[in-house]
């Protein structure tokens, strides 16, 4: 079989490279107990890799968070969406620590970020303290554990970074105890049609085969024979479990070998953010949208610039073009050495002569550069290296369903990722002026909109995108609502110690929300996931009569207000 480029590449740089040294004894878990994981550094997420891990708190709100170790708080954060409430304290040592989706902070933090809250009149804020204005010792309590910003439960999201680089590092490599004697499970396999000319079982389709068996004995399911021609690529289905938590998280390194002879390995130590949406090329992107099973890919796309492999011979091709049989083996392994195989065979045969010439393709895009698309009813930009590999470009165009301001566009698929975003303009004729703040571009997706960014610049409208799909130009008239959930007018709240109101708009979304309280305005969190807004009273509220009102709009400017004089 000829597999690889040439004999040179056979002595190339060390393959794997030893796991750098960092201190064990240096930092202090950050919560109390045993440390349980509901998620796992370098674990595939959408559109990224996981920068940390998930600390279980017991699926509950208000757990201590200590400092790991000594050092200043050099940022805060608080968000509607990413990490919610974050703390990161820079430490003397050259790291970074990290703690996301917090409840709420120390009294101390907690009335230095409130004050500048105030001081912006805005519940989201980012501060950047100076190294004298808030110190932490080792085992101090920041925060309290939370469920904000994008979490989908209660836990904590640990980092650690190095300070230099702000690239993240696997926590576990600096000593956290997490009991974990379990190899990592392998579900399946898929092997890959390279080209045209490639054949698996005398077809030009991929084939996904499942596993059975466990640990270092894992094989194909039913055994079966597997006939291949030509060039070939492999994708493996995996993941790994920790002791005593019943949560899918991510295995560390994956290692392929065929007739005893490396050819893949790559494994996630640290990575660099600006390279986390690879990802997206680095699993099989397409078969995720299908069917929401990821499988990590050895061919490496030449548009991938991830950091995280050791070894790619080939650009991860296989090239079948003998009459043996060959032996292909999988290893995987977790951060904890845990590790399972997979072994199967093959059976080669020689490949079809190829003749003729390629056919020319209509909108072809080049990775490497700069693309667009033009018609009379969409334009379409791209920016260099916004793929990572080279295709035909398709758009497509239908009347939509739903009364809509445009026909509906078929954006290529939403099978294949983009990797920087593009601009989309589309003409609308004879729209009123104060209708266009009305407009936005929403893609479509199991007949529900998400709302795109959009803005005219005389009678086009246009938006920035991230994804291809299907999109369409629609109105949102319809106001946000406000319900008042403990308070109405003439209320007597004496003894309360909060108002809630519960807020939603059900399709552009809620945009904007200002409170006031005697025309003053007034600190209200608002969580997006329960849609609920509350005021902590506090010296803003006076004895006596107090005029509440609280003004939301929604992204296509709609608005809402709500107005109650309550006695305190």
């Amino acid at each position: 079989m000829n597999r690889f480029i040439a004999v040179g590449i056979l002595v190339l740089i060390c393959i794997t490279g030893q796991t750098q040294e960092y201190p064990k004894d240096y930092f202090q878990q950050p919560v109390d107990g045993k440390l349980l994981l509901s998620g796992n550094f370098g674990e595939l997420r959408s559109d990224h890799f996981h920068s940390g891990l998930d600390f279980k708190t017991g699926g509950k709100i208000g757990a201590k968070i200590y400092a790991s170790a000594d050092g200043y708080i050099a940022r805060i954060k608080i968000s509607l969406s990413g990490f919610g409430k974050a703390i990161y304290i820079k430490h003397p040592n050259g790291y970074i620590t990290v703690y996301g989706h917090l409840n709420h902070f120390s009294k101390d933090i907690e009335s230095y970020v409130r004050k500048k809250q105030y001081e912006r009149e805005s519940f989201t804020i980012e501060l950047f303290p100076k190294a004298s204005e808030l110190k932490v010792k080792k085992g101090e309590v920041i925060a309290f554990s939370g469920n904000t910003g994008g979490s989908a439960g209660p836990h904590l999201h640990y980092e650690i970074r190095d300070s230099k680089t702000e690239k993240p590092i696997n926590p576990v490599f600096f000593g956290f105890k997490i009991k974990d004697y379990i190899k990592p499970k392998i579900k399946a396999v898929k092997i890959y049609a390279s080209s045209e000319n490639s054949k698996i079982n005398d077809k030009n389709e991929d084939v996904v085969y499942k596993t059975s068996g466990w640990g270092l004995k894992y094989r194909l399911k039913n055994d079966p024979s597997i006939k291949v021609k030509g060039p070939i690529s492999l994708g493996i289905s995996t993941y790994d479990l920790t002791n005593d938590s019943y949560n899918k998280v991510g295995v560390y390194q994956i290692s392929l070998k065929v007739d005893s002879q490396l050819v893949y390995r790559h494994k996630i130590e640290r990575f660099a953010f600006s390279e986390s949406k690879y990802i997206n090329s680095f699993i099989d992107y397409a078969h995720y949208i299908a069917e929401r099973e990821r499988f990590q890919r050895i061919e490496k796309d030449p548009g991938n610039k991830l950091s995280l492999y050791g070894r790619v011979e080939n650009s991860g091709v296989l090239e079948f073009n003998d009459t043996l049989v060959h032996h292909v083996v999988y290893e995987v392994m977790d951060v904890h050495n845990n590790i399972s195989r997979l072994q199967f065979n093959v059976q080669s045969e020689l490949s079809d002569s190829i003749s003729g010439e390629e056919k020319k393709k209509k909108n072809w895009f080049d990775y490497r550069n700069a693309n667009k698309y033009s018609h009379s009813t969409i334009k379409l930009n791209f920016k260099k290296r916004s793929f990572y590999r080279s295709f035909e470009f398709k758009v497509s165009e239908k009347k939509h369903k739903l009364p809509a301001y445009s026909n509906e566009f078929a954006i290529h698929t939403d099978q294949t990722p983009v990797h920087r975003p593009f601009t989309i303009q589309i003409p609308l004729k004879s729209i009123k002026t104060e209708m266009k703040e009305k407009l936005f571009i929403a893609r479509i997706n199991d007949g529900e909109y998400s709302l795109q960014n959009s803005k005219f610049t005389g009678d086009t409208i246009s938006a920035t995108l991230r994804k291809f799909g299907n999109y369409v130009v629609i109105a949102d008239t319809t106001k946000p609502t406000i319900k008042a959930l403990n308070i109405h007018n003439g209320k007597n709240i004496e003894g309360y110690k909060r108002l809630v109101f519960e807020i939603d708009d059900d399709l552009s979304g809620v945009d904007e929300f200002r409170a006031t309280i005697n025309d003053k305005w007034i600190l209200c969190e608002y969580e997006p996931k329960t849609k609920r807004l509350v005021y902590t009273i506090d010296d803003r509220m006076q004895k006596g009569e107090n005029r509440v009102v609280l003004r939301i709009k929604d992204a296509c400017q709609n608005e809402k207000t709500f107005e109650a004089v309550v006695s305190f």
